[in-house]
C-alpha cells in the first residue's frame, strides 16, 4: 500500500447541509430586502389605483362642470315656458329631456346644494352675488337662491349664487355726526 492510499486524517470541510454564519447572514439580507421589495411593490399597485381613481374622478368632475350650464338653460326655458299654456307638446318634450338629463348626472354622483332662506352664508357652498338690505334674517344669512349650485364626489362644483343680507345702513347719532362733519371741514 502506498501512502497516498492510505487514510489520513483529513479536517473536515464545511458540508452544504451546515451553511456558515456568514452564509446565513447573506440569505437573512436577502429575505429582508425581498419583503422590502414587495412592500414597495404593493405600496406602489395601491398609489398607482388610487390614482387612477382619482384621474377617473377628475375626468367626471369636469365633465360635469361642462354640463352644468346645459342644466341651467333647461332650467331656464323650463321657467320662461311656465308661462306658456300647460298642455304645451314643446314645454312637455323640454321638461322630459330635462328630467332624463338630471337622472344621469346624479347616478354620477352629482347633487344640487340645497340652500335654504335664512340660512347662514358659507363661502364653501355659496357665492355671493348680492347684499342686501334685509331685516327679516341675520346679517350674512342667504336671503334668496340667484343660481343653482352643485357638489359631486364630496367637492363644490359649482357654489350656489346667492343674495346675503346685510344690516340696514344706519343713521350716525347727533353728537357723531358732528364730529365726522368737524373731521371733513378739517380736512378741506
Amino acid at each position: 500500500m502506498k501512502e497516498s492510499d492510505s487514510p489520513k486524517e483529513k479536517p473536515e470541510k464545511e458540508t452544504g447541509s451546515q451553511p456558515s454564519e456568514a452564509a446565513a447572514e447573506d440569505a437573512e439580507q436577502i429575505r429582508q430586502q425581498m419583503l422590502r421589495i414587495a412592500a414597495d411593490y404593493q405600496n406602489y399597485q395601491k398609489r398607482t389605483q388610487r390614482l387612477i381613481e382619482q384621474a377617473g374622478q377628475l375626468a367626471e368632475e369636469k365633465l360635469m362642470k361642462e354640463l352644468l350650464p346645459v342644466l341651467d338653460n333647461f332650467e331656464h326655458a323650463l321657467a320662461k315656458g311656465g308661462q306658456a299654456a300647460e298642455g304645451d307638446a314643446l314645454l312637455q318634450g323640454i321638461r322630459i329631456i330635462y328630467d332624463q338629463l338630471l337622472a344621469v348626472l346624479r347616478r354620477y354622483g352629482l347633487e344640487r346644494i340645497v340652500v335654504q332662506e335664512g340660512e347662514g352664508f358659507d363661502p364653501s357652498l355659496h357665492e355671493a352675488m348680492l347684499h342686501e338690505v334685509n331685516e327679516q334674517y341675520p346679517e350674512h344669512s342667504v336671503v334668496r337662491e340667484l343660481a343653482s349650485g352643485y357638489r359631486m364626489n364630496e367637492r363644490t362644483l359649482r357654489p350656489a349664487k346667492v343674495s346675503v343680507s346685510k344690516k340696514p345702513a344706519t343713521a350716525p347719532a347727533p353728537e357723531e355726526a358732528e364730529s365726522q362733519q368737524e373731521k371733513e371741514e378739517q380736512d378741506e
